[in-house]
């Protein structure tokens, strides 16, 4: 059996490559061919060897053809797109073990039509346009008792206690939820499942994000999904889904390509996908086939025309994209770029701005004002947000931005593109240049910096995983080293899959004699989103349900919280606040590796507005 799901793979990749122009099919057949070798190449090296050095040293050797794929893996968070469209695709059924089992993609399901208008939690619903508290051909749907009772993981309820009790982000607990739930709520969606489709695109490199993500100690596709359907045992007895489970379906694309859809092309792509998995599949949700599950921004543009719900879709985006364009349907976790922009020019104008560069590798810089430069994809949607910075800075602050490279998304032309933006960076004498940009590109920009003999400050804002270990230590570290600060969105590593953080108590929670794999932390605070997003909208399941209930819900997390304060009060992502963190390359990461971030103020988190005026406190040895 495995043979021959092997064979309809390769099958299937030779049928799409044949499809595509020639240029593009001679690309994807090299990077093919390159991936095959970078499996032999790690099981032939020395066994002393680190998996990152390993697939540092491969990715080294064919960094022209690999900026494809690395690229790939970053900015599937990060970038926007234009309007296409597109055809057909197929699915499969994943069981709790991971594995898939092929079923019709034309199944129907009793889930009702897109358009169905929102109740509201504990509500009933109407079909025929009668009136809201009536269910035509149900009985009603039963009351849910909030913050009293037992919940269904056998935890006391009672006010201010989360559903998982040592959870930092669980949705507020609910009593176990018996009786009607409603039924047929939406397309999807019946008395017993929700189904929610798992999108591979037909042409990826997720081969080159799988080898990536394993040197970065982060889960490989495979492993996220085998995680999920892991997990999903035990959040289904422990999360409220009254009285619903979850059904992962994957969905094999024939037509679409998600290195295009990265760079800000392939909607038509994108939109037959989301047309077949609306009408044939016929999902609630969608996630993509991905360590993060987060889907591109194509695809959760045509996701919500269609009005499919999508939990992780399009990183970094404005607000005014997810607000005026995608509500209800595209949500995400990580910060959405308007507040970024917010909090970049308020840490500039509060703590840099008139202030020496004495973080400089050049000792010239380090003794004048600084001047500020920014590298930025030329996208409408990251532009929007730039732009918003600079207006900040110059209007509260009375600072401004002497020189800005906006860059093609491209990922052939980043190399020269970065050499470029260098040259003209150091002729404007930039002392400290705003890296608003996806870390492959970050890494050519220290590079040619290196070359150059430019010695800036690298201030980061925190996207694309800029504020990761893993990422920095790819960086030049001539560059970089003593020179590298800014702003995190994200938590201390160890916090996410440290002995000492909620992921692993959970797991030894849910299950008690196992260890847990690769990546086990992240995927955890991905999924228990996504179980609490549903939890939250009660038994009559629509995306206007699930929005109106998570705008309205208190705050999570918290200023030591592995990722934050978490609240969809105010925007559709979750994220709040920000730390402020430089780099030491003599430190020790969470994985043992050397080259960390540190933070200041010991991890303290700021919201926006909250930001000291003081200079930043980093790299003390240096005052």
């Amino acid at each position: 059996m495995a043979k021959s799901r092997g064979s309809t793979r390769r099958a299937r990749d030779s049928a799409s490559t044949a499809e595509l122009p020639a240029s593009i099919a001679t690309d994807v057949e090299k990077l093919r061919r390159y991936h095959a070798e970078l499996g032999d190449l790690i099981n032939r090296l020395d066994v002393d060897q680190s998996p990152a050095d390993r697939v540092s040293r491969h990715l080294r050797r064919h960094l022209p053809l690999y900026a494809l794929g690395t690229v790939w893996a970053l900015m599937i968070i990060l970038i926007p797109t234009v309007n296409e469209r597109g055809t057909t695709t197929s699915a499969s059924s994943l069981t709790e073990s991971g594995t898939s089992e092929v079923v019709d993609g034309n199944r129907p399901t009793s889930g009702g039509t897109a358009g169905e208008a929102a109740i509201g939690q504990g509500a009933q619903r109407s079909v025929s346009g009668g009136p809201a508290d009536t269910v035509k051909g149900t009985t009603p749907v039963a009351k849910v008792e909030t913050g009293t009772g037992v919940t269904r993981g056998g935890y006391e309820c009672k006010q201010g206690v989360r559903q998982i009790p040592w959870s930092l982000y669980a949705a507020q607990c609910v009593a176990k939820f018996t009786g009607s739930n409603g039924g047929a709520t939406y397309r999807g969606v019946d008395d017993k499942t929700i189904r929610i489709a798992i999108r591979e695109s037909a042409v990826s490199q997720g081969d080159a994000a799988d080898a990536q993500n394993s040197a970065a100690g982060r889960a490989t596709r495979a492993q996220a999904v085998a995680l999920l359907n892991k997990y999903a045992s035990w959040f289904g007895k422990t999360m409220e889904l009254y009285g619903r489970k979850f059904e992962f379906v994957k969905f094999n694309s024939t037509v679409s390509n998600d290195i295009e859809e990265a760079q800000s092309r392939g909607k038509e792509g994108a939109c037959a996908d989301a047309t077949d998995i609306a009408e044939t599949t016929k999902a609630f949700a969608v996630l993509g086939y991905q360590s993060s599950f987060i889907e591109t921004q194509p695809f959760a543009e045509c996701a919500a025309e269609r009005k499919m719900f999508v939990p992780f879709g399009a990183s970094y985006f404005p607000e005014q994209w997810y607000s005026q364009r995608w509500h209800p349907y595209v949500w995400h976790v990580y910060m959405e770029c308007e507040q970024i922009s917010h909090d970049v020019a308020e840490y500039m104008g509060k703590r840099l701005l008139n202030r020496k560069a004495k973080w400089a590798k050049d000792p010239a810089y380090q003794q004048q004002n600084r001047v500020f430069g920014t590298y930025v994809p030329d996208n409408d949607g990251y532009q929007r947000c730039v732009n918003i910075s600079e207006q900040d800075f110059k209007n509260k602050y009375g600072g401004k931005i002497t020189h800005r490279y906006d860059y093609q998304l491209d990922v052939s032309r980043f190399p020269d593109q970065a050499a470029q933006a260098v040259v003209q960076f150091k002729a404007a004498g930039v002392t400290t240049l705003i890296n608003a940009c996806d870390t492959l590109s970050t890494r050519f920009l220290t590079e040619a910096a290196d070359q150059q003999q430019w010695g800036p400050e690298w201030y980061i804002i925190g996207v694309a995983l800029q504020d990761t270990d893993g990422q920095a230590r790819t960086w030049n570290d001539n560059a970089v080293n003593g020179h590298l600060f800014g702003m995190s969105q994200l938590g201390q590593a160890r916090l996410i899959e440290g002995k000492d953080g909620e992921a692993y108590k959970s797991w030894k929670t849910a299950f008690p004699n196992e260890e847990p794999p690769l990546g086990f932390g992240d995927a955890y605070y991905r999924i228990l989103n996504l179980y609490s997003l549903f939890q939250a909208a009660g038994p009559v399941l629509t995306p206007q349900n699930i929005a109106n209930a998570i705008q309205s819900m208190p705050p999570t997390g918290g200023a030591h919280g592995p990722f934050g304060t978490w609240s969809y009060a105010g925007d559709h992502t979750a994220i709040d606040d920000s730390r402020e963190i430089y780099w030491d390359p003599n430190a020790t990461g969470f994985d043992g590796n050397a080259g960390a971030y540190l933070e200041t103020y010991g991890g303290k988190r700021f919201l926006s507005g909250q930001w000291p005026s003081e200079e930043p406190p980093i790299y003390p040895k240096k005052k």
